[in-house]
C-alpha cells in the first residue's frame, strides 16, 4: 500500500454530481431503498453485518426485466 492520496479536480466532482443528479431525475425513488436502509444501519452503527450483506447482494443480483421484479421495484 501507498500513503499516495486521492483527490479529484472540481471539473470532476462537477461531473460527478451531474451524473448522479441525471440518475437521480431517472431512477424511481424507491429503487435504491435497499441500498439507502443498509447505508443507514451501517452509518449508526458502525459496521455492516451479514443481513445487511445478503440485502444488497438479492437487491443488485435482482432482474427488473421481470413484470413482477418493475412492480416491486416501482414502489
Amino acid at each position: 500500500m501507498t500513503d499516495s492520496s486521492f483527490s479529484l479536480a472540481p471539473e470532476q466532482w462537477e461531473r460527478l454530481s451531474s451524473a448522479r443528479q441525471a440518475y437521480a431525475d431517472t431512477v424511481s425513488p424507491h429503487y435504491d431503498e435497499a441500498l439507502q436502509d443498509v447505508i443507514q444501519r451501517a452509518s449508526g452503527s458502525g459496521s455492516i453485518g451479514e443481513a445487511d450483506i445478503g440485502a444488497l447482494l438479492l437487491w443488485k443480483r435482482l432482474r427488473a426485466d421481470t413484470p413482477w421484479a418493475a412492480d416491486l421495484m416501482a414502489g
